[in-house]
């Protein structure tokens, strides 16, 4: 089929994580079926929903810098071609654009935007495959902070929250930042003007909130819950239980024969060393103090101390 007449925008698969946490991976097994629309680019990062979503809701943001967003701005077609970056509507009188029909114009937008996005996304994956009569039914993204998206407003979602025990993210998360950091880069937000303290601080209390909203997601969002522990131990199977779940077939298999060009994404030297890695690697006083703040949620997902 080509463009064909009454299909369906596509539907975000929001792969939820907090980073280090099997994200990657998750998107590696979704990206085994032809029906998923994303960019196969590591690390996964390109997030379009993200973008039309905030696009959308950028012209009628209350406030701008007046002194690089103007009326000015908008006062000259020669060059508006050139602008890379806008602000809202440059005034405050908006009634044109109120809300109308029990509708905001950031809805009607998105709705137009991810329409013409499926559209273009489709026909670019049928062009790839060379196969024009390709069902695409699915845009898959990685995504944090679910719970602050608007779900009722957006396109039905297929949500995939990841979990993996807390304490080996942070492990993990240190050790790629060490990394990172040799390498002239950086992944945690640790500066001169944040302390590695602070960061872990903040990543305790996130994670700790995290536990607490995961621990209804699957009975109020209807979101499926895979564990980071279970895609280790046997990828096969929790792709084809994904798999199920979205009416796709995925390959896991597929993705183990690949695990070689991966290798600088793993910090533990294999990925079976992956699990409980913090029990080698974390100081004592630093599990602790995980337990004391997250300890009963920890047991609830089955994490021991």
């Amino acid at each position: 089929m080509g463009r064909g007449e009454g299909e369906d925008p596509l539907i975000p698969i929001l792969v939820d994580g907090s980073g280090r946490d099997g994200t990657t991976l998750l998107m590696q097994l979704l990206g085994t079926s032809a029906e998923v629309a994303f960019d196969r680019v590591y690390p996964y990062e390109q997030r379009y929903l993200s973008y039309f979503l905030h696009w959308s809701r950028l012209p009628t943001i209350p406030g701008w810098d007046e002194a690089s967003w103007n009326l000015d701005s908008l006062a000259h077609s020669e060059g508006l071609d050139q602008v890379a970056v806008v602000g809202p509507f440059p005034w405050a009188e908006r009634s044109l654009v109120e809300a109308r029909r029990g509708r905001e114009l950031w809805q009607d937008l998105f709705e137009a935007a991810w329409a013409a996005f499926s559209e273009h996304a489709r026909a670019a994956c049928r062009a790839r495959l060379g196969d024009p009569s390709l069902a695409v039914r699915y845009y898959a993204q990685k995504n944090a902070d679910s719970w602050a998206l608007p779900l009722e407003d957006l396109p039905p979602v297929r949500l995939i929250c990841v979990l993996r025990d807390p304490r080996d993210t942070w492990m993990s998360s240190l050790a790629f930042h060490r990394r990172r950091e040799a390498e002239g880069g950086a992944f945690l937000p640790i500066t001169p003007e944040r302390s590695e303290e602070e960061v872990l601080a903040t990543f305790i209390e996130d994670q700790r909130n995290r536990l607490t909203w995961l621990r209804t997601v699957e009975a109020e969002e209807g979101a499926l819950l895979v564990r980071y522990e279970h895609m280790v131990a046997d990828l096969v199977a929790e792709g084809e239980r994904v798999g199920e779940w979205l009416g796709l077939g995925l390959d896991g298999a597929a993705v183990l024969r690949r695990r070689g060009e991966f290798e600088g994404h793993i910090t533990s030297g294999a990925v079976e060393k992956s699990v409980g890695r913090w029990r080698g690697e974390m100081p004592a006083e630093l599990a602790e103090r995980f337990w004391q703040a997250m300890g009963s949620e920890l047991t609830e997902f089955g994490f021991e101390a």
